[in-house]
């Protein structure tokens, strides 16, 4: 299993909202969006194994609740 580091990361309305309307286009989570644009910002790209372990793993956590 891959290990994850979570942050928080501030945002105001205005950024929320935008993050919000690419996700939607996308067909992603706000968080999965975040986290492709964050990878793509550092030049690490996303391959799409990287965005199924996101689900696996919030799926995991939430079957552990």
């Amino acid at each position: 299993m891959t290990h994850f580091t979570r942050i928080t990361v501030p945002l105001g309305k205005d950024e929320f909202h935008a993050l919000r309307e690419m996700s939607d286009r996308d067909y992603r989570q706000p968080r999965e969006q975040a986290r492709y644009l964050l990878r793509c910002a550092l030049g690490l790209g996303s391959s799409q194994e990287d965005i199924n372990s996101i689900y696996q793993t919030d799926f995991e956590q939430k079957e552990a609740v």
